[in-house]
């Protein structure tokens, strides 16, 4: 039987995707349609032939990374029964959706906002964007990949809202056995301001500062780098905890491997991020989390089962909820949940199956 074809239009090459990735190549003829010019990487999922990068023609949409050339002349020549299109990359959206709308094709907005953008440059064009969207594309299938987007849509009264959550492509799940001599908390990502990794700090200097821990029951190891570097290095100088915090700037994948097993507690404090692959990558690697609320991988947190959610913009807050965990039992059975939950809820064959249904409605 001839498969249908389906075409995904993403702004990058992100990891989060790619459990999607991973089953729908299997039961679709599936392109991936890209704005980055001679790509040349590798989705182990997808034939390389069927990544199509798009060439840049707008400079007014230039914050966005947006390359409109040839969009709809790519998609003619693949003519798809079915498209899908991220809301927040605003061309890519409403000229797809016009395609889909003459042609007569399936056509799905795919969104993981929680928020308006930070930035209020972003945030007037993206509620001028918004209110455009929603005229148009009010009776459009929407999927959303986080919980805070699925109530935000549902809020602004669009009809046909999904949550069909991001998944994780890796199978061979394992127990793995984590120190539990101290308090070892991983952070992984880029240094920069939405990152929010000063929250942290603070909360680490506010327990010790108070003897609510001592500085050799507790280490923090950040992997990641950015422009925020410099400034993460002079203020864990200014309070005091250079000992505890250890800065690895850029690693290989292989040595992230490791980290993970040598921790026992990961921590995402983002303020605000759409979603965030490492807390499924902490999860497959059956560590607790400790996640922001203005996280959208705060949807893959149960609170007191495995980890716990707490307020970005609150510090005294963050570090009860890391005195919390100073119990090893605590620790070992929220992260051996945290394996269960990912196997039971986000695993790229139950995920798969919930968006297969709904693309084939």
């Amino acid at each position: 039987m001839k498969k249908e074809k389906l075409v995904m239009i993403q702004p990058n090459i992100h990891k989060v995707y790619w459990g999607w990735y991973r089953y729908l190549s299997k039961y679709f003829d599936f392109y991936l349609v890209l704005p980055i010019e001679g790509y040349y990487f590798d989705i182990p999922f997808i034939d390389r032939n069927k990544i199509i990068p798009l060439q840049n023609t707008s400079h007014i949409f230039k914050p966005y990374n947006i390359k409109l050339k040839n969009l709809t002349k790519v998609l003619k020549n693949i003519n798809p029964d079915i498209i899908m299109s991220k809301i927040i990359y605003m061309p890519y959206t409403i000229k797809a959706f016009n395609y889909a709308t003459r042609k007569n094709k399936k056509f799905f907005i795919i969104d993981e906002l929680n928020h308006y953008p930070p930035n209020e440059v972003y945030n007037i064009i993206f509620r001028v964007y918004f209110k455009y969207i929603k005229i148009k594309m009010q009776n459009t299938s929407v999927i959303t990949v986080t919980k805070q987007s699925f109530k935000f849509f549902k809020k602004h009264k669009f009809k046909k809202v999904f949550y069909v959550p991001c998944s994780y492509w890796k199978f061979n799940y394992r127990l793995v056995k984590h120190p539990q001599d101290k308090l070892r908390l991983l952070y992984v990502g880029r240094l920069e301001k939405i990152k929010n990794l000063e929250i942290v700090l603070s909360a680490i200097s506010w327990l010790i500062n108070r003897k609510l821990i001592n500085k050799s029951e507790i280490e923090f190891t950040v992997v990641g780098t950015g422009s925020y570097f410099e400034k993460y290095k002079k203020l864990i100088k200014k309070l005091n905890i250079e000992k505890i915090v250890n800065l690895k700037g850029y690693i290989s994948d292989e040595i992230l491997n490791k980290l993970y097993k040598k921790h026992n507690i990961f921590i995402l404090p983002s303020n605000p991020e759409p979603i965030g692959l490492v807390v499924l990558e902490a999860m497959y690697n059956n560590l607790p989390i400790l996640c922001s609320s203005r996280a959208g991988a705060s949807s893959y947190v149960v609170a007191k089962k495995n980890g716990e959610i707490f307020d970005p913009n609150n510090y005294i807050e963050l570090a009860k909820k890391i005195l919390f965990y100073t119990n090893p039992k605590i620790r070992a059975i929220h992260g051996k949940n945290s394996l269960e939950i990912l196997k039971q809820n986000y695993d790229f064959k139950i995920v798969g199956n919930s968006l297969y249904n709904l693309l084939k409605q």
